[in-house]
């Protein structure tokens, strides 16, 4: 799967190698891949709460390269922050660790526990088995709330706690949500996103983040409309300074890319998935 991705926010991988143990009647692959000092939930710990430039520019490479694999129908299954690789003086961020990631085909099953628990789409809290990419849709919102709250914005330590947490901010599902999700539960009266949520966050912020945390799989925010949005338009601005620096890891041609939805390659270079 790695082998397919030649993408400014998808970890490289530089090569790979195999080591035969005949005693053991076993042989290891080793996989060797980009270096970077860092990743998110490091910098969030070291130098948080991060400046207002530095979540947009983090949130959306983030963004720009699930929607990638979104494009190619690859589901990472466990985005969270420690799976971000980030060097913080560049502001460099690239999605890695696919030990859990599938290639999604339409109608296929797929075993609902994954993600870790404080990025878990409510689709697979509530068991659904029929879900797609759109649960990484969800977990790259988790981390967009995180980085503007300081801190985790769904901490349940239980999986039950963790549905009561998103239903306290979004309300129950509605019985379209419910349809959509691809579960079957008990549906009480839907509520609006508490845009109190996040203290420090500007309101543009927070519509963006509303879009993004829905039930709705299809309805997340994601892609194009996402990374065109006006929120992170400093981010292109050749007057934007980072450190009394302008961001040379971006520029306008980055946006038009990403906006147009960025090249895909052959579908001959993937290798499918068995995992269900």
């Amino acid at each position: 799967m790695l082998n397919r991705f030649h993408h400014k926010n998808i970890v490289q991988l530089l090569y790979k190698f195999s080591q035969s143990y005949p005693d053991q009647k076993k042989i290891c692959t080793a996989l060797v891949f980009e270096f970077f000092p860092t990743n998110l939930y490091e910098v969030r710990e070291r130098y948080g709460p991060l400046s207002i430039l530095d979540v947009k520019l983090y949130v959306w490479q983030l963004f720009r390269g699930q929607a990638h694999l979104e494009k190619n129908n690859v589901c990472h299954r466990d985005i969270k922050p420690q799976n971000l690789l980030v060097d913080h003086k560049s502001g460099m961020l690239k999605i890695s660790d696919f030990g859990s990631s599938k290639i999604m085909h339409d109608n296929a099953t797929s075993y609902h526990y994954h993600v870790t628990r404080y990025y878990r789409a409510p689709e697979l809290i509530l068991g659904s088995i029929r879900y797609r990419c759109e649960i990484d849709r969800w977990s790259c919102g988790c981390i967009f709330g995180e980085l503007l709250k300081n801190h985790v914005l769904f901490p349940g330590r239980t999986t039950n706690q963790q549905l009561q947490l998103v239903i306290n901010i979004l309300g129950y599902p509605s019985p379209c949500d419910i349809t959509a999700m691809r579960v079957t539960t008990e549906v009480l009266q839907g509520n609006d996103f508490r845009d109190d949520l996040i203290k420090r966050a500007d309101q543009n912020a927070l519509k963006l983040l509303a879009q993004v945390l829905v039930y709705d799989p299809v309805n997340r925010l994601s892609g194009p409309r996402f990374l065109e949005n006006s929120y992170f338009s400093e981010l292109f601005d050749p007057r934007t300074r980072r450190n009394g620096q302008r961001i040379k890891i971006l520029s306008k041609k980055d946006l038009e890319c990403a906006v147009t939805g960025d090249e895909i390659p052959s579908a001959s270079a993937a290798m499918d998935s068995t995992e269900t």
